[in-house]
C-alpha cells in the first residue's frame, strides 16, 4: 500500500474544508434567496438527496451542479462558494436587477398585448330598474425595456397603453415592435396616445412580478399589476394572469380591481372565452333550496289557514297582506343565500395562471400554422396583407 504523503494530507483537509464551506454556503444562499432544498432542487433540476448531501457537507458539489447554480444566480461567485463567504441576506429580497440572470432577463422584455375588461361602459338593465356594468373586452399594450441610462444597465422600465380602441391595439403593437431603441417607441406612444399613456419600473422577486405605472399626461391614475413569475427555460415570456389596481374614468372615477391577461402574440380567442378567463370566479348560488321552500310553505299554510275568529270584513283585510309577508320573507332567503356566496376577494392562483399559458400557447400555434399556410398564398395576396397592416 502507498504511504500517504504530506501533500496528500494537504489535498484531503483541503477537500474536507471545501465541503464544510460550500455547505455553510449553500445552507445561507438558501435563507438570502428564501428558498427550500426542494425548491432550488426544481429549479436546478436536481435530485433532492444530491441537494441534502451538499447541505450534510458530505459531498462535494459536482462541476454540473456548479455551473447550473451560476446560471440561476450570475451574482454568486463560483469562488465564493467554494471558498468564501455568502451571508444570509439582512433585508428584503433582492430585486430583479440584482438576482436574476441575465438570459432570464431578456426573456420578458418586448411587447404584449393586454386584455381587461372596461369597467366603464354601462348598459340599462331588461328590467328598467338598474344600471349594470357590461363586460366588454378592452385591449392595450404593454412594452418592457432595459433603462438605457441606468448605470449598470439592468434596470427594468414598461410602458403601458390602456384604455385605447381595440383596433388600435394592433397597430400600437406592430409600430412598437418595428422601433428599434425604447426611445423611439416612448416619442411615439406619446405622440399618438398620449392620454392613453402610463410609464413606471418592473420589480421582480422570487414567486411574482411587480409594474408600478403612472399616467404620464395628468397623473390622475396610478396602476399596480402583480403576475406570478414562473420559472421556465424557454426563450421568452409568452404571457401571464395577474391582479391589477387602478382608477376607473369616466364620471365617477372609483378605485378598480380586476383580472388582467398579457399574451405576447395576439389571442385567437372569442371576447366570450377571454372573459371567461378574467373572471375572479363563479359564486356558486344553489337555487334549490328545498327547506327554505318548505318554510315558505308552512308560512303560506298557516297565513292561509288559520282560523282568525273575526268578522268576516276584519278577516279579508288580513288576507291582503298574506302576499307582502311571503315576499318579504322570499327576499330574506335569497338575500342570506346571497350573502353567502358572495364573492369578496379573488386570487389569481397558479392553476388559473397555468390555465392562461396554455391558452396562450394553443394560440400561439394556431398563429403559426397560419402563418406557415399563408407562404403558400401568392405574392399579391401577401403584398395586400403588408398593405392593410401599414394602414
Amino acid at each position: 500500500m502507498k504511504k500517504e504523503t504530506q501533500q496528500d494530507t494537504k489535498y484531503k483537509n483541503a477537500l474536507e474544508q471545501t465541503k464544510a464551506v460550500f455547505s455553510r454556503n449553500l445552507k445561507n444562499l438558501l435563507l438570502r434567496k428564501g428558498i427550500s432544498q426542494k425548491v432550488l432542487g426544481i429549479e436546478l433540476n436536481v435530485a433532492a438527496s444530491t441537494i441534502s448531501s451538499y447541505i450534510n457537507g458530505s459531498k462535494l458539489p459536482t462541476c454540473d451542479f456548479l455551473v447550473r447554480l451560476k446560471m440561476l444566480y450570475p451574482e454568486i461567485s463560483i469562488d465564493d462558494l467554494l471558498t468564501g463567504d455568502i451571508l444570509p441576506a439582512s433585508g428584503p429580497e433582492p430585486s430583479f436587477s440584482e438576482s436574476a440572470a441575465e438570459a432570464d432577463l431578456h426573456k420578458y422584455l418586448g411587447a404584449y398585448y393586454s386584455y381587461y375588461l372596461d369597467t366603464n361602459k354601462k348598459v340599462h338593465n331588461p328590467l328598467g330598474e338598474i344600471n349594470t356594468m357590461e363586460s366588454v373586452i378592452k385591449k392595450g399594450i404593454l412594452y418592457i425595456y432595459k433603462n438605457a441610462l441606468s448605470a449598470d444597465d439592468s434596470e427594468i422600465l414598461c410602458l403601458a397603453a390602456f384604455g385605447t380602441k381595440n383596433t388600435s391595439a394592433e397597430k400600437i403593437k406592430s409600430a412598437v415592435e418595428n422601433l428599434q431603441t425604447p426611445a423611439k417607441v416612448e416619442t411615439y406612444l406619446q405622440k399618438h396616445y398620449s392620454h392613453h399613456l402610463y410609464k413606471g419600473t418592473v420589480k421582480f422577486s422570487q414567486s411574482h412580478i411587480f409594474l408600478t405605472l403612472n399616467q404620464i399626461i395628468d397623473q390622475k391614475d396610478m396602476v399596480f399589476i402583480i403576475l406570478h413569475r414562473v420559472r421556465s427555460t424557454k426563450a421568452e415570456y409568452l404571457g401571464g394572469l395577474g391582479t391589477i389596481n387602478s382608477v376607473s374614468t369616466g364620471r365617477t372615477p372609483n378605485p378598480v380591481v380586476q383580472l388582467i391577461g398579457f399574451s405576447r402574440h395576439d389571442i385567437r380567442l372569442s371576447d366570450e372565452e377571454i372573459k371567461a378567463q378574467l373572471r375572479f370566479s363563479s359564486p356558486s348560488i344553489s337555487m334549490n333550496m328545498n327547506a327554505e321552500t318548505d318554510d315558505i310553505l308552512k308560512l303560506a299554510e298557516k297565513l292561509y289557514g288559520q282560523d282568525l275568529q273575526t268578522e268576516e270584513q276584519d278577516n279579508d283585510s288580513f288576507r291582503k297582506y298574506i302576499p307582502d309577508i311571503i315576499r318579504s320573507n322570499i327576499k330574506l332567503l335569497v338575500d342570506k343565500s346571497i350573502e353567502e356566496s358572495i364573492l369578496w376577494y379573488g386570487k389569481v392562483t397558479q392553476n388559473a395562471d397555468d390555465e392562461w399559458f396554455h391558452i396562450l400557447k394553443h394560440s400561439s400555434h394556431q398563429e403559426t400554422d397560419e402563418e406557415d399556410d399563408s407562404t403558400e398564398n401568392s405574392n399579391t395576396d401577401n403584398s395586400r396583407e403588408e398593405g392593410e397592416l401599414q394602414t
